[in-house]
């Protein structure tokens, strides 16, 4: 039986420069890879977060999973033009990530029978206990910046994951 490895990303400082991106103002103008809201703030995606996206999309389910107003975070992804390499936006505002990845997995799980790998990508540590009292050792968290410096790492990472017969 063929199983599916979801690969879930946070966005606030691990895809994008900016440490809260519910608290910009849109509209937004887009130049290059940044935007910019309506006040002057700007978020960028940062280097090589592109590639990432593309070089993952293909091989398995990619999904946010983002403590941020939906709104704003999902307006965010479609002006930086990389919604498309989404299958879902699991975007809440509330700290419980355990709770909105247990409903991500319920929900992905309608449509693939097999999960018996998660990975999730964040830059910070603060929900690395919750989410592994819950999910154990099939959750595979990457901690952005400090396990691996560049998405290029991190893509030869995940890419190694998925495809590992293997499981912890």
């Amino acid at each position: 039986m063929y199983c599916i490895t979801p690969v879930f990303i946070d966005l606030d400082g691990t895809l994008w420069d900016h440490e809260d991106a519910s608290q910009l103002n849109p509209p937004f103008k887009k130049i290059g890879h940044c935007i910019i809201d309506r006040v002057g703030e700007r978020l960028c995606l940062y280097k090589d977060a592109l590639y990432f996206l593309q070089k993952i999309h293909g091989y398995t389910i990619v999904s946010t999973l983002s403590w941020n107003k939906y709104t704003i975070a999902k307006d965010v992804l479609e002006n930086l033009g990389v919604n498309k390499y989404f299958d879902y936006l699991f975007i809440e505002y509330t700290p419980y990530k355990s709770l909105v990845l247990e409903k991500a997995i319920k929900i992905i799980s309608t449509c693939f029978n097999c999960i018996n790998k998660i990975v999730y990508i964040d830059d910070r540590l603060v929900h690395y206990k919750e989410l592994m009292e819950v999910f154990g050792e099939r959750l595979y968290y990457i901690h952005m910046w400090s396990d691996t410096r560049s998405f290029h790492d991190l893509a030869r990472i995940v890419q190694k994951i998925i495809f590992s017969k293997e499981t912890r």
